[in-house]
């Protein structure tokens, strides 16, 4: 007798799981965009041990190419059993109130199966779409097999575009809750051939109805040209209400799902090793930070979770701030705060913070606080130290002339002689 076909995850797609750490969180708005691609995350899953059980379960889905009747059936009962199921009174801890809220259901488990399958699976395929862009430069935005599709996602149905296009940075599918679309890669054989014959889009796939087994009825796009100019982003305004923060949100893409979940899951997860790797580094840490600024900070200030790592102080430059460790970092809002105000700086130009740590004249501001001024090429790096000195952070960047760097120096030097 056959065996079962069971739809094994490619190896990409689990070990990007396996990699995300936990967080625990009380609304689905408390864990946000980005963070979702290093983080296993489910609302009102305050408990770890509940949150451990739902992720082992979602692992061993994932692993075992598990359906979701089987992924409900093993993990309801646990879930029953420990008292996480149904309507309970919790305390919002974002404003200490009770309130009665829905727990686990059988719809939430679909969603958290689905939504969790999907983002992997997509998250996996950018790693290999990555390896192969080569010989496959471009993706094609595809219908998923829906009963109805979002009037935007119609729209997207047929763009055609460079693996490397920033349209993918916010809308590499899933897009959205219950959202099914997907990408194809393209050589550039067929990319040219669509832009000289306006090939048609392929048709979505067809929903079958499990009663009839005969296709559902839906609304497709039908006749749909392949287009290979990318269209214009409008975005409306959303407000987080956990946080308070606004968002600018791509029309068609739902709130918290405006990112590409393996380019900024590998990149950050790829960051917090890097960065516990490098903490007691040698002489060779210099030139692994070098080399990070110079292929990876462009991409990674597009969507900043993780610390960059961004230089290695002198161990007696480390000393005089009370560090503990050598490895400067610099924060997503730093880096928030250096693309607002220092604009002027061409991202290449931050590998000159290594160097104004290796040759520049270190200044002490404060207890905790170095200046280094690389007098020569006229840049300008702060770092202080943290209070424990577990950690030192960059805290400005800028290139001036050689001239305002030497008197901004000299300013700081007489305040502290004034202090």
């Amino acid at each position: 007798m056959a065996g079962k076909f069971v739809r094994r995850p490619p190896k990409e797609s689990l070990g990007w799981f396996r990699a995300k750490g936990m967080k625990p969180g009380f609304d689905h708005r408390d864990v946000w965009r980005e963070e979702h691609a290093t983080a296993f995350t489910v609302a009102k899953a305050t408990k770890m041990d509940i949150l451990s059980d739902i992720r082992s379960e979602v692992d061993r889905a994932l692993a075992e190419g598990r359906t979701f009747r089987d992924f409900a059936k093993d993990l309801k009962p646990t879930l029953q059993k420990k008292g996480w199921w149904g309507v309970k009174e919790m305390v919002d801890p974002a404003t200490g109130k009770k309130r009665m809220v829905q727990l686990g259901s059988s719809r939430r488990l679909k969603t958290i199966y689905e939504t969790n399958m999907r983002t992997a699976r997509s998250a996996g395929q950018w790693e290999r779409i990555q390896r192969t862009k080569g010989g496959l430069p471009y993706l094609l935005y595809m219908l998923g097999p829906s009963r109805e599709h979002r009037p935007e996602h119609v729209a997207f149905h047929g763009l055609m575009l460079p693996v490397d296009h920033p349209f993918w940075d916010t809308h590499m599918t899933p897009n959205g809750w219950g959202c099914k679309c997907g990408v194809r890669q393209i050589s550039k054989g067929e990319h040219d051939r669509a832009e000289r014959d306006g090939v048609r889009a392929p048709a979505p796939e067809q929903v079958m109805n499990p009663e009839t087994g005969l296709p559902t009825g839906h609304r497709s796009p039908s006749n749909v040209k392949v287009r290979t100019e990318a269209p214009a982003i409008r975005t409306r305004e959303y407000i987080n209400r956990r946080t308070g923060e606004v968002h600018q949100v791509p029309m068609g893409v739902d709130p918290g799902w405006d990112y590409n979940p393996g380019k900024v899951g590998r990149l950050n997860q790829a960051l917090d090793i890097t960065a516990q790797k490098l903490t007691n580094a040698g002489a060779e840490g210099a030139a692994v930070v070098r080399e990070l600024a110079a292929e990876t900070l462009e991409t990674w200030s597009k969507s900043p979770k993780a610390d960059f790592p961004i230089g290695m102080l002198a161990e007696d430059d480390a000393i005089k701030i009370g560090g503990k460790t050598r490895l400067v970092r610099l924060s997503p809002a730093t880096m928030g705060k250096q693309l607002k105000e220092h604009s002027e700086l061409d991202f290449k130009e931050y590998v000159f913070v290594q160097d104004a740590f290796d040759r520049g004249e270190p200044i002490q501001d404060g207890a905790r606080n170095l200046i280094y001024l690389l007098e020569e090429d006229g840049y300008v790096a702060v770092v202080k130290a943290t209070k424990s000195g577990k950690a030192v952070f960059m805290t400005s960047f800028r290139r001036l002339s050689r001239g305002d760097a030497k008197r901004d120096v000299e300013m700081r030097r007489l305040r502290n002689k004034q202090k």
